[in-house]
């Protein structure tokens, strides 16, 4: 299967018909300064929803794609040992981190709630560099930013829904 299109708009139907077809949808949030882009639809087959911040549209789309065909072969998306292994990687260089519910009330996921009803538990990818280093490690050099998702939206920061005051 060919790595299918971000959703660029927030299209119900245009959603509705990538998830049809494939299980998911990769929707992209590119107005936020770093940009970054998340899974559609995981969730609905038992599997938590995914992020990556960072890359260009068609890495983070061939990335993500690749994370929910795995899933939806039987690997534990949260096992990134099985996923290297699913993908012939002799090395992870990957690691999940649970988003903080916090994120879930900002305007980055209005698309994921407006089609689900919620937010539900989602994943960052965070990703090492050809090294084995990540962000957290000392001597990383991967050469982009990778928002922490993991942590509480930091006070102050603009993106919250609409109606929302934290």
């Amino acid at each position: 299967m060919q790595d299918h299109e971000i959703a660029r708009t927030a299209s119900y139907d245009h959603l509705s018909e990538l998830i049809q077809r494939y299980g998911w949808a990769v929707k992209g949030v590119v107005d936020q300064g770093t940009p970054w882009y998340y899974t559609i639809g995981l969730s609905r087959r038992n599997h938590p929803e995914l992020v990556v911040v960072g890359l260009s549209p068609e890495e983070a789309a061939s990335l993500l794609n690749q994370l929910a065909l795995a899933a939806r072969g039987g690997v534990n998306v949260l096992d990134t040992t099985a996923l290297a292994a699913a993908w012939g990687h002799p090395k992870v260089f990957l690691q999940l981190r649970q988003v903080d519910p916090t994120w879930s009330d900002t305007n980055l996921f209005n698309t994921v709630r407006s089609y689900l009803g919620a937010v539900p538990p989602a994943y960052q990818v965070v990703l090492a560099d050809i090294e084995g280093h990540f962000p957290w490690d000392e001597g990383h050099s991967l050469g982009f930013e990778q928002r922490v998702l993991w942590e509480p939206w930091p006070e102050g920061w603009p993106g919250l829904a609409e109606g929302e005051n934290r």
